[in-house]
């Protein structure tokens, strides 16, 4: 499956699961943005890794929204859109939703940046 002209925003993804899926995204042509909460030294790997062109790493703690809306507007910035969200951050928010998604769906971002649901096909 090509997903070429997509940008997948990965939370958690310096390492475990949220890096194979970066990885796979970025082999399969979409561009990623990669959160870490601490592990710096990581998510700069995997982006020299996928190639700077085509990746990012952004800090934020995806349990606060203030540290969310920061995410989503480097990503948005960057390259423009996000078409495919995976929350894989392992934090334990207080509300009954996503604020990632609670985030993105209420921001200022234009309607393409934000999230539409994917099936990411062979992942």
């Amino acid at each position: 499956m090509s997903l070429t002209g997509k940008v997948a925003l990965i939370t958690g993804a310096s390492n475990g699961i949220g890096k194979t899926v970066a990885l796979r995204l970025a082999a399969d042509g979409a561009s990623v943005i990669i959160n870490y909460h601490t592990d710096a030294a990581s998510a700069s790997a995997l982006v020299a890794q996928i190639g700077p062109d085509r990746a990012l790493a952004v800090q934020a703690d995806v349990s606060d929204l203030a540290s969310i809306d920061k995410l989503v507007s480097a990503a948005v910035a960057r390259f423009g859109k996000i078409d495919i969200v995976m929350p894989n951050g392992t934090s334990s928010p207080t509300q009954p939703t996503d604020p990632l998604l609670m985030t993105m769906a209420r921001s200022r971002h234009p309607p393409h940046a934000r999230p539409r649901r994917h099936h990411a096909g062979g992942l």
